[in-house]
């Protein structure tokens, strides 16, 4: 009689370690039709791979085998999955950190770039990369509607690239409008996918410096001549003027 003794490779999570939802969804593969427990946020879960070793626990629908769910809805929440085989043989556990954050990223200011070509959204944190359209913002300079070219993210800002630059001591304005009511990787939104809300129309600091003067100052030096007199010479400035084939010189 030989018994199985090997130990399941520790399941894989595959879901993503952030999320908006309080009640989310986990999931993974392990070995095919392995028995999986999933423990989280205090409550035990208990589903079966199937043959392809995918499983799956939605923390919303499912009862849990054990304890209490005590989702952190705006922190960390710790993640364990062990994967049993039809021998009893328990997996060492998968562990992840998962963050639940439902809190909405917020406007905090907007600015231009100081060559006029970018208008600068400022929000409150960090957002995806992912982001909403062109034609979901609309900047006014002026008074007429500038067109939005380009749209990306760099930290906790939306760059607006201007088909035509800003200039300085131009009035600007820009808004939002969320393409959906739902949260979508289509719109303004955090790593955590919460959609930013729509903005109405808003001033923008224009930071565009003032142009520098043209030209400059300076002048000519007058001219002057050498008079030789008894006590030697002498420099002194001259004037000359001419009129029409006349050039008349005279001391100053």
């Amino acid at each position: 009689i030989t018994g199985d003794t090997l130990v399941p490779t520790a399941p894989t999570i595959t879901s993503l370690a952030s999320s908006s939802d309080s009640t989310p969804t986990v999931t993974g593969t392990t070995e095919a039709n392995a028995t999986v427990t999933v423990v989280i946020a205090g409550a035990t879960y208990a589903t079966t791979a199937n043959g392809s070793g995918v499983w799956s626990v939605d923390t919303g629908s499912a009862t849990p085998d054990n304890g209490t769910l005590a989702v952190n809805s705006n922190g960390n929440n710790s993640v364990s999955v062990t994967a049993t085989d039809s021998a009893g043989n328990i997996s060492s556990a998968a562990i992840q950190t998962l963050v639940i954050d439902t809190m909405v990223p917020t406007f905090t200011s907007a600015a231009t770039s100081t060559d006029g070509t970018k208008v600068i959204l400022t929000y409150s944190e960090a957002l995806n990369a992912s982001t909403a359209g062109t034609s979901d913002f609309t900047v006014q300079v002026g008074g007429q509607t500038v067109t939005v070219s380009s749209v990306a993210v760099s930290g906790s800002t939306v760059e607006l690239a201007l088909a035509s630059a800003i200039t300085n001591g131009q009035t600007v304005t820009v808004a939002y409008t969320d393409p959906t009511g739902g949260d979508d990787t289509n719109a303004v939104q955090d790593s955590a996918l919460n959609d930013a809300a729509t903005l109405a129309s808003t001033s923008v600091t224009n930071n565009v410096p003032a142009p520098a003067p043209s030209g400059g100052g300076g002048g000519t030096t007058p001219p002057t001549t050498d008079i030789i007199s008894d006590t030697g010479i002498h420099t002194t400035p001259t004037t000359t003027t001419t009129v029409g084939t006349t050039t008349v010189t005279t001391q100053t």
